[in-house]
């Protein structure tokens, strides 16, 4: 897996700098974020091409991640589901309406997210 870049770049609340590995997989590449002792924390993939095994991925709907178990929530800058079944992947979704940074939502509430008008 060749880098193509290490560098700092803020992190994904825009709220602290940390280090970022970026790594060519084929024609594809994930940045992966490193901490102090050199373990990765992070990967974070935008390529529709790269899935789990079970073919979740960027592009997936909110309807099938919002499943018994996964919980959504906002943080400074995104709202995201959190699906802990799958290794604690989190997965960010637009288009939510803002939302107090408190509130956690269980998967019944995130789909009903789906129902509101916009």
């Amino acid at each position: 897996m060749p880098i193509i870049k290490d560098t700092v770049l803020p992190n994904w609340d825009y709220v602290e700098p940390e280090r970022v590995v970026v790594i060519s997989l084929g024609a594809d590449t994930v940045q992966v974020v490193v901490d102090s002792a050199g373990r990765v924390e992070r990967v974070y993939v935008d390529s529709p091409r790269l899935k789990t095994v079970d073919s979740l991925g960027v592009g997936t709907r909110l309807v099938t991640l919002a499943k018994r178990g996964s919980t959504g929530n906002q943080s400074e800058a995104t709202f995201g589901v959190y699906v802990p079944a799958h290794c604690g992947l989190r997965f960010v979704i637009t288009g939510i309406p803002a939302m107090n940074q408190a509130e956690e939502l269980g998967h019944t509430a995130m789909r009903r997210l789906l129902l509101a008008p916009r």
